[in-house]
């Protein structure tokens, strides 16, 4: 996006009603994307950039000690893990990630949640909102999925 209106969308904070308009009209379609530019540019940068780095400089942690050393990776090659991945996510290059981990996942374990949930036209910390996201976390979560895990 132009920097004109990023900017107009977090002086104008836009009304997250205009995005349920209707999945398919226009208004509804400018209205999702001026509330994903306004979260990726006041939520992310305000709050994830000031807290998250605030938190992290306060407690003196290094990089080891607050990203994954590889527990992601082999609990996903196991079926063992739900990995919920927005499409506009600027903070992660979520589409590459979704092709990484989407190819390592038992074919057998996808059928009961686990794996990648892909949440299109969404940004990064919109995700728990939606009922896609408790649906699959419910279905990984449900005890067929846990029972299988045992056998």
């Amino acid at each position: 996006p132009q920097s004109v209106e990023a900017l107009s969308c977090c002086i104008s904070r836009p009304d997250p009603s205009e995005t349920y308009l209707g999945h398919d009209t226009a208004a509804a379609s400018l209205g999702r994307r001026r509330w994903i530019l306004f979260q990726t540019y006041f939520f992310n940068y305000f709050i994830f950039r000031d807290i998250m780095y605030s938190w992290v400089n306060s407690r003196v942690l290094h990089g080891a000690e607050y990203l994954d050393r590889g527990l992601l990776r082999s609990m996903n090659r196991q079926g063992r893990v739900l990995t919920v991945l927005a499409e506009t996510d600027l903070m992660i290059a979520a589409d590459l990630l979704r092709e990484e981990l989407e190819g390592e996942v038992p074919s057998e374990c996808r059928s009961q949640g686990a794996g990648v949930l892909w949440l299109p036209v969404v940004g990064h910390g919109a995700c728990q909102h939606r009922q896609e996201v408790w649906d699959g976390i419910r279905l990984f979560l449900s005890p067929a999925s846990v029972d299988s895990e045992k056998k």
